[in-house]
């Protein structure tokens, strides 16, 4: 899709900026008659030279004809007499011939003089790789165990493991006492030598009071559910019973105080005259014993804590804020209100259309909005193709905090022009 160029109507001063990726003007012909100003430059496309008017006449500042060919500094070099063969510079007439340091490692020495590089010198020669390291005999790790620096030798496990002085550790665990041999009892290893298993816990069916429990007895997984709903049940603590589909408007069930539900569907609970709820809502009983039943016979032993109270959104109730002056300026939230004093900066748009003559340079463009030039933000668009383009806006005047004066070089054509201020 093709773009419109933007029309600005005034100088560009790039305060001695660079210009940078710029496109000289492309025209298939040259200007001529009215479209021709003193310093205008192009480049006519179909000649393909580049161009300026000087006021006068137009010169043709350069073409591919103009310009003299560029001598290629660099010689080309020699062919190489084999293939795949080393080149190198032949001396300063920038030739190049075939390297002739012979077969090895080429190297470079502090002038970037290619030569054979010597082996112990220039590389070490008893560099170790996993090439050197092929047909390695089975169940062998390489390595030294003698007393001083020596070649690898193939060692065998028995040999490896002295080296890690592991002499001591066997194949076998071992337990060199004999278990504990009361019935009933939980062993536990001897804390004498570490490597014995004696008698130890006992084992209890019941979680026995402070004054009876000990350290040397451990209690069933049945004893200590059961203590542990005994002391729920004694302190009336709240014991989450599960979720609660409220979508048919249940009734209350049976339960003791403390049994908690947490609603999984929204809806009412005690019946169709029963408490509203929604999803998240907590209903917890007050009451020991209380028997199943509506709203009426039984909601006076529950209480309900509603959970999911949200801030408030375009599609949901909940709660709001008060938004700041900075917030509402920002005009970029949507979960706080607005009040008088938060928008007392907010702008006020006025599009003002102003028609043209095509001779008349300057207009005053009436706003009436209070405010000085500083304080508007202003953009120009032509009045029949609604483009927007650049003029020079200054003061105005007379009344200058409610009109501004657009100024134009040329003179803007005949129609109008659109001016829109906010502020």
């Amino acid at each position: 899709m093709a773009i419109n160029p933007k029309q600005f109507y005034l100088p560009i001063d790039l305060n001695k900026n660079e210009l940078k990726n710029a496109v000289i003007h492309k025209l298939a012909a040259d200007p001529s008659g009215a479209a021709l100003t003193e310093g205008l430059i192009w480049e006519n496309i179909t000649d393909h030279k580049l161009k300026y008017y000087n006021g006068t006449s137009v010169i043709i500042l350069a073409s591919s004809a103009d310009i003299p060919g560029v001598v290629n500094m660099i010689t080309r070099a020699t062919a190489s007499a084999a293939q795949n063969t080393l080149v190198v510079s032949a001396g300063a007439d920038r030739s190049a011939k075939d390297y002739a340091g012979g077969a090895g490692l080429v190297k470079t020495d502090a002038n970037g003089v290619a030569g054979p590089a010597v082996e112990g010198t220039d590389y070490l020669k008893n560099n170790v790789d996993n090439t050197k390291l092929a047909n390695m005999p089975a169940n062998t790790i390489k390595g030294n165990n003698n007393a001083g620096a020596a070649a690898p030798a193939d060692l065998t496990p028995a040999q490896a493991k002295s080296l890690l002085s592991l002499n001591n550790v066997t194949n076998d665990a071992q337990v060199k006492k004999a278990a504990s041999s009361t019935d009933g009892k939980v062993p536990k290893w001897s804390g004498a030598n570490g490597d014995a298993i004696v008698d130890g816990f006992g084992v209890q069916t019941t979680v026995r009071n402070a004054a009876t429990a000990t350290d040397v007895d451990f209690a069933t997984e049945k004893a200590v559910r059961s203590a542990i709903d005994a002391v729920l049940s004694a302190n009336d603590a709240m014991v989450l019973k599960g979720g609660l589909d409220c979508s048919a408007n249940p009734n209350y069930p049976a339960a003791d105080a403390g049994h908690t539900y947490k609603v999984t569907v929204a809806g009412k609970i005690g019946g169709a005259a029963g408490a509203n709820v929604d999803v998240g809502d907590t209903i917890i009983c007050s009451v020991d014993a209380s028997v199943a039943g509506n709203q009426a016979t039984v909601g006076a032993n529950w209480f309900i804590i509603q959970s999911n109270l949200e801030q408030a959104t375009e599609t949901l109730k909940g709660y709001t804020m008060l938004a700041t002056q900075a917030v509402a300026e920002a005009k970029s939230d949507n979960r706080t209100a607005l009040t008088p004093l938060s928008v007392v900066n907010f702008p006020i748009k006025r599009v003002i259309t102003v028609p043209t003559n095509g001779s008349t340079a300057s207009f005053d463009v009436i706003h009436n909005l209070g405010k000085t030039l500083s304080d508007l933000s202003i953009m120009l668009f032509d009045g029949n193709t609604e483009e927007e383009f650049e003029a020079n806006i200054t003061k105005a005047g007379t009344d200058p905090t409610n009109r501004f004066t657009v100024n134009f070089n040329p003179a803007y054509p005949t129609g109008s022009f659109k001016a829109v201020v906010a502020g």
